[in-house]
């Protein structure tokens, strides 16, 4: 195999990786961690306990999945992101809901 033709296959391999980044993302974020996360909050029931948190966390979970759907995965990261974080917190505000004052 020629050089060019070594370094055609390089560059292609890159850039067929390079694009292949925000789906994987967005796969990893969204659809591990963010749904897993708003799970997690709905078993402690958390739309009930901690209604801001919980509304942010579906809210912003449902933005990230139509943005993956119309393929801007950055976007849907962030939104994944900031879905996790929500659900986590109205998870955690839940748990010291039910254990009462201290």
């Amino acid at each position: 195999m020629s050089l060019g033709r070594c370094l055609l296959a390089l560059g292609l391999g890159i850039g067929l990786g390079a694009a292949a980044c925000g789906p994987i993302g967005y796969a990893n974020e969204v659809a591990r961690h963010a749904s897993t996360a708003v799970e997690d909050a709905r078993t402690v029931d958390a739309a009930k306990h901690s209604p801001y948190w919980w509304t942010r966390a579906v809210e912003y979970l449902h933005k990230a999945r139509e943005l993956a759907a119309r393929a801007e995965f950055q976007a849907a990261n962030r939104y994944g992101t900031l879905a996790a974080e929500a659900a986590e917190k109205a998870a955690e505000e839940t748990r010291r809901a039910d254990r009462g004052p201290q």
